[in-house]
């Protein structure tokens, strides 16, 4: 599965859930749109990478702590929502 098919998987599961999704999809670097969705107030962080993708996860951070989760993708409902 690629980095963008496991992305588009996660956003319609969200969204199918009700929860609203911002999808920065800008070609920027990374530390960019982190420092954009601080700068927002975004309440969670997810990231999908090569990495989390290989591992079938999805890096989850809350905004308000300091911790970063790897979880599985159908979990994502339950902690966010």
């Amino acid at each position: 599965m690629t980095v963008m098919t496991q992305a588009e998987n996660i956003y319609n599961l969200l969204t199918e859930a009700g929860i609203e999704i911002f999808w920065d999809d800008r070609q920027v670097g990374a530390g960019i749109k982190l420092s954009d969705a601080d700068l927002l107030g975004l309440p969670f962080r997810l990231i999908v990478s090569p990495r989390t993708v290989e591992k079938n996860l999805v890096e989850v951070k809350r905004r308000i702590a300091d911790d970063v989760k790897l979880i599985l993708p159908h979990n994502l409902c339950a902690l966010i929502g």
